[in-house]
């Protein structure tokens, strides 16, 4: 006896309903994955861009300070 012969058309639409909802949850854990890459990667170049920023501000820092300084000893 053939296991097939035994499947009914709730049984076949109820396979046919998990398939989908298995091929869903991939497709939207896979959407996930590759925001959250592009994430990864924004936060990488904010990053950059905040430690770039920081040695323009301490160097600016430093510039006043010699600055400052050069006023304070001049009459």
């Amino acid at each position: 006896m053939k296991w097939y012969k035994h499947l009914n058309g709730e049984t076949v639409g109820f396979l046919v309903t998990i398939m989908f909802v298995l091929a869903s949850i991939s497709a939207s854990y896979g959407v996930s994955q590759h925001q959250l890459n592009r994430h990864d990667k924004d936060i990488e170049t904010i990053k950059m861009d905040v430690d770039r920023n920081e040695d323009i501000l301490i160097e600016i820092r430093n510039d006043v300070k010699w600055l400052r300084h050069k006023m304070a000893k001049q009459p």
